[in-house]
């Protein structure tokens, strides 16, 4: 949006009877309205090279966050807490009940939040139970 307005202020501003200091401008935001558009694609990869996947494989998983950090933990290093929470909405009303799990380190750093509706969320619960034996 901010380049369609740099574009018709531009071309507003180029093709209307003013001087050259004004025809400056315009030739800027010209310039501008080609140039937003790189910069956001640019900050949306930036950003979503950033999220954080979790993968559930037979032996344990896999946490990426972004392209450099990588975390491969088997199911016998792996920690795993879970928390349920509640939300509420409205007057006198509940909201869903979600069980979040936590994967993480052996230190306790927390690596994700998924939940158990999720399918990875169900798999990394049955591998803690089967791993634990509850």
């Amino acid at each position: 949006m901010p380049a369609l307005l740099c574009l018709i202020f531009g071309a507003g501003i180029l093709t209307g009877p003013y001087g050259p200091g004004a025809k400056a401008v315009a030739v800027g935001l010209l310039v501008l309205m080609a140039a937003l558009p790189v910069a956001g694609f640019l900050a949306e990869g930036r950003l979503t090279h950033r999220d954080t996947r979790l993968r559930v494989f037979a032996g344990g998983v896999v946490v990426t966050e972004g392209v450099a950090r990588t975390h491969a933990l088997t199911w016998p290093r792996l920690t795993v807490t879970e928390r349920t929470k509640t939300t509420s909405y409205g007057q006198n009303s509940h909201g869903p009940t979600v069980h979040w799990l936590y994967p993480a380190d052996p230190d306790g750093t927390p690596l994700a939040r998924i939940s158990t509706h999720n399918p990875a969320g169900t798999a990394i619960a049955r591998g803690k139970a089967e791993r634990t034996g509850t």
